[in-house]
């Protein structure tokens, strides 16, 4: 039997010696109890998640036992005050496992943290001063372009202005002939617009949903185009998983985390979804463009406010058609504004 501080020992082994090559198998297996873990951890938040992938690097007990011992460890620290039982640990292996075969039936990849495929991007970057990277990712097409590219985002809300339109296409379309990865959430309105430009560029272009993957999103053709073009639509969300406010939410973080600069097109000051994208922007010390239109009335209507907030307490900077190349110069100079 395992004493507690032969656990410890072996956590912190497993914490500084690098990971083994890994079969396909090992691979699932790491998965199941990754994604086993993110059920039975939530009612502390992300912290003893967190904590109990950073103790174990994502190679844990295959046996819900041995992997339930070290939850226990993780509690006894203080890390959350709440008991997981293995009744809970087993439902959740069992569920894990649908998920992971669903998602293998359905063409859908997975990729954790602790992968070589995953986007490094995604490993450092914060939220209201936390860490905000996500554990698991699911994706479909190809996730190397969301890796290895340098990306921009480009957003902004559901609702625009026909100058809105016109320059989500523009800006979606003209970074990504310049060889960016284009980063938007696929919802209808500046999302998918920008993502429309990016591929009529035959360029990349990444989408962040907030749903389960097997869910077919409103923008259908936008999707298949994606794929087919070799971009990704990725999501932190398992098969079965509907829209929801919070995962709305979370999904925009995740467009800031992955961009080396944000380009707010057009949103809502008070309402605007995309001011969380571009706040966790700002955190980072990622630059923030905001559009600033031709016309006294375009700037003026509702729909552009949070583009003129921004810009009016510096928080953002402005971007017209004629001064595009400050947003590659501000990603080229980008290890510059991190530090």
């Amino acid at each position: 039997m395992w004493t507690q501080w032969t656990l410890k020992i072996c956590i912190f082994a497993i914490c500084f010696l690098p990971l083994p090559s890994q079969s396909k198998k090992d691979k699932n297996m790491n998965n199941t109890q990754l994604i086993a873990l993110q059920k039975v951890l939530t009612k502390g938040g992300v912290t003893a998640l967190y904590a109990t992938c950073k103790y174990g690097l994502g190679r844990f007990p295959e046996n819900p036992k041995d992997l339930l011992k070290i939850i226990e460890i993780l509690r006894g620290e203080g890390i959350f005050d709440y008991e997981v039982t293995l009744a809970q640990l087993n439902r959740a292996m069992d569920d894990a496992e649908r998920i992971v075969e669903e998602s293998a039936e359905q063409g859908i990849g997975i990729v954790s943290y602790f992968d070589e495929r995953f986007p490094e991007a995604l490993k450092h970057f914060t939220k209201n001063g936390k860490q905000a990277y996500p554990l698991i990712l699911y994706y479909k097409g190809n996730l190397k372009s969301a890796a290895e590219m340098y990306a921009i985002a480009v957003i902004g809300t559901r609702h625009p202005t026909e100058d809105g339109v016109r320059m989500a296409y523009h800006y979606g379309n003209y970074f990504s002939a310049q060889g960016f990865n284009i980063v938007s959430g696929l919802a209808v309105g500046c999302d998918a617009v920008a993502h429309i430009g990016a591929l009529d560029a035959k360029g990349m272009t990444t989408a962040f949903v907030a749903h389960g993957l097997d869910i077919v999103p409103r923008q259908t053709e936008v999707a298949e185009r994606i794929i087919a073009s070799g971009g990704a639509i990725v999501s932190e969300y398992p098969v079965g998983t509907p829209v929801g406010y919070q995962n709305l939410v979370e999904r925009n973080r995740l467009q800031a985390g992955l961009s080396d600069a944000v380009i707010l097109v057009q949103s809502d000051w008070k309402k605007g979804g995309s001011m969380h994208a571009v706040n966790v922007a700002i955190e980072n010390k990622k630059p923030v463009f905001a559009v600033k239109f031709a016309t006294e009335e375009a700037n003026s209507h509702p729909m552009s406010q949070g583009n003129m907030q921004l810009l009016k307490e510096k928080k953002a900077r402005m971007l017209t058609p004629d001064n595009v190349k400050e947003v590659i110069d501000a990603v080229d100079n980008s290890d510059d504004i991190k530090e």
